[in-house]
């Protein structure tokens, strides 16, 4: 439902509610301009795996497929986590990266600084990974959370941050990718995958 779990003291209370509706999805792919004779594109780079992430491939297809239903076209450019993270570093604006409309990504939450590092203008490539968003409100919340040393005050202007990012929907928030772990002297017959 966004950046952070809906338990965090950062998460707020964003007022866009991210649901499955494919019929109001076709109706606002519609209000665009788009539809079944032309449907909306666009080309996103993805790792086959890495970093934690549990089933990008798998995840990515099930995405591909539900947007399709709603005329909304993606192609994937796969590719191995650090070339896909060498993309992800050059940012939208880099010219070898003109063909790429996004990068799947499996973005850390943990940390106060992740909303600097996504979202801050300031860390759009070269000087972060930021691709592309630019929000006066955001940037704002941001630089006065840097200069604030209360945590009750900080965790009240990440909870704006957060409501902010995600009424703009400025990610398509898919899953909290967490690996199950399992190290107990105690466990049996667990296997990762």
């Amino acid at each position: 439902y966004g950046h952070v779990l809906p338990d965090s003291p950062w998460f707020g209370n964003p007022t866009f509610k991210i649901s499955y509706d494919p019929d109001e999805a076709r109706k606002l792919v519609k209000e665009a301009g788009y539809g079944p004779g032309n449907p909306a594109k666009f080309t996103m780079a993805i790792s086959h795996g890495g970093s934690g992430q549990m089933q990008p491939l798998p995840m990515n297809e099930f995405i591909q497929q539900n947007l399709k239903e709603c005329n909304i076209e993606v192609d994937f450019e796969v590719m191995e986590w650090k070339a896909m993270r060498a993309v992800r570093n050059k940012g939208p604006t880099d010219a070898a990266n003109n063909r790429y409309d996004g990068v799947d990504n499996s973005w850390s939450n943990d940390k106060a600084t992740d909303f600097e590092t996504l979202f801050g203008t300031w860390k759009m490539a070269p000087n972060g990974i930021n691709w592309g968003v630019s929000d006066a409100i955001v940037d704002g919340v941001l630089k006065q959370f840097m200069v604030t040393f209360d945590d009750k005050a900080q965790d009240l202007l990440l909870r704006k941050a957060h409501e902010r990012i995600v009424d703009q929907a400025y990610m398509l928030f898919v899953a909290h990718d967490i690996n199950v772990h399992a190290a107990a002297p105690k466990v049996k017959g667990f296997v990762p995958e």
